[in-house]
């Protein structure tokens, strides 16, 4: 995991489909989100040049492994102004009937990370979603966003 973190700016698009392996292999938590790291430094270079590199995550999203599902929530954290909102948000919907925790956490954080550069489109997002996201995923969304937008 720390080489990969290190060489990040050595892999291209090609290194998705080993990325991919790695994520489904022994997976936990912290693999998976030190690999969505990976993943969204990947994308957001290769965005530069190519506009349809978003397909990718298109495809994880709809994986039949949480832990793909989880990396395509979180490929875009730390990407700030660059983040695709409609992307992240129609992710967070399509993520918003799933039960396990790990999804709901990571679609929570995603959204309280985008929250820093958008907390305006995030606070919309949970008041006119908040029957379709679960609560921990608005808690983890609205942390810092003070007054009821986690309710």
């Amino acid at each position: 995991m720390d080489l990969l973190i290190k060489y990040h700016r050595q892999l291209d698009l090609d290194s998705l489909a080993r990325l991919l392996q790695l994520v489904q292999r022994q997976s936990w938590w912290d693999t998976v989100d030190g690999l969505a790291g990976v993943v969204g430094d990947i994308l957001l270079r290769a965005r530069t040049g190519q506009c349809d590199v978003q397909r990718h995550m298109d495809m994880w999203l709809s994986h039949s492994n949480l832990w793909v599902r989880r990396v395509a929530m979180l490929h875009q954290l730390g990407w700030k102004a660059q983040t695709d909102e409609a992307q992240l948000l129609h992710y967070a919907l399509a993520l918003a009937p799933e039960t396990d925790f790990f999804i709901r956490k990571a679609t929570g954080w995603a959204l309280r990370d985008h929250a820093r550069t958008r907390p305006e489109a995030v606070r919309a997002f949970l008041s006119q979603h908040a029957q379709r996201l679960s609560g921990l995923t608005r808690r983890e969304a609205g942390k810092h966003l003070g007054g009821s937008a986690a309710v």
